[in-house]
């Protein structure tokens, strides 16, 4: 076995010790936080809930320590998982000095800390911290973006802006999941990342589309899915239709009268940009999050 298969093989099973497929995360916080409640809310209280909860989440960590496990055996003399973490401080220090973005470095960080069973810190690195002016995704358009700007995929868009899903949303929506919201239109059921599963409100001006799409799919089945194998394609740039949808969401709240008064004032180089608090709950809920920060921070521009 070469060293570098033997490092890559140890850090795997590092990570299988990690995995909780089959458990909720959303529960897991809840029953940290009752535990941090119990105890007194003390600082040592709380525990942030570790472990792998999606096979997605496995499937990049092992892709992390794999590329990690090739610069080792490249690069030093390590020939095993034990003595080649010495050298992750060296490793994360050149992707640093390459460029790469801080939710990469923190990705692969958190990958190599997963399997070695230890915390980032630990690894003597610190790491860049993230700023919303260098965040690049769907800022712009790309060049990969002109593979799918046909009218199969402009369907997928309208839909996906209509509902503000991600990617594992849409793929997971049934024929059954919709309903009238108790304020007037509609909403759907969102089963998305880490076991999160959420209603989501239609916008009033894409329900017909909507609507359509489901009505096709209920004449296949109550559980029918909605967009059938090979329609979608997790390259289609659907984060940009989620940031249209909070754009478009924040706007039809407003005409509804959900202010509050009460101000979300930007920072740095968002200053003087202010957002209404009330409203901004609102397309919180709908987006799946729970923070105003990452609200507008992600998704108003």
């Amino acid at each position: 076995m070469s060293r570098m298969t033997q490092i890559k093989h140890e850090l795997i099973r590092g990570l299988k010790w990690n995995i909780r497929f089959g458990e909720k995360k959303r529960d897991v916080k809840i029953a940290a936080h009752a535990e941090y409640l119990k105890n007194g809310g003390s600082k040592d209280g709380y525990l942030h809930p570790k472990g792998l909860f999606s096979y997605k989440s496995f499937d990049t960590y092992c892709s992390d320590v794999s590329t990690f496990a090739r610069w080792a055996a490249r690069n030093t003399n390590a020939k095993d998982s034990r003595s080649a973490k010495q050298y992750v401080h060296k490793y994360l220090k050149e992707l640093i000095a390459k460029g790469r973005s801080a939710p990469t470095l923190k990705k692969y960080a958190h990958a190599l800390a997963r399997a070695y069973g230890c915390e980032v810190k630990d690894f003597g690195v610190e790491l860049p911290k993230r700023r919303r002016a260098d965040i690049k995704r769907s800022r712009n358009e790309v060049k990969s973006d002109a593979r799918f700007k046909g009218e199969r995929y402009e369907r997928v868009r309208e839909f996906a802006r209509g509902i503000g899903a991600r990617n594992d949303g849409l793929r997971k929506l049934q024929a059954c999941d919709i309903r009238e919201r108790k304020r007037g239109g509609y909403e759907v059921f969102l089963r998305e990342k880490g076991g999160k599963e959420r209603w989501a409100r239609v916008l009033p001006d894409y329900e017909e589309i909507v609507l359509e799409r489901f009505a096709d799919a209920r004449n296949r089945g109550e559980n029918a899915l909605l967009f059938e194998r090979g329609e979608l394609d997790h390259h289609v740039d659907v984060h940009a239709c989620r940031a249209e949808y909070a754009r478009m969401a924040y706007e039809q709240y407003e005409r509804e009268g959900y202010e509050t008064g009460r101000m979300y004032r930007c920072r740095n180089e968002r200053y003087g940009d202010v957002y209404d608090k009330g409203v901004l709950i609102e397309v919180s809920r709908d987006l799946g999050h729970n923070r105003c920060d990452v609200v507008v921070n992600h998704y108003m521009k």
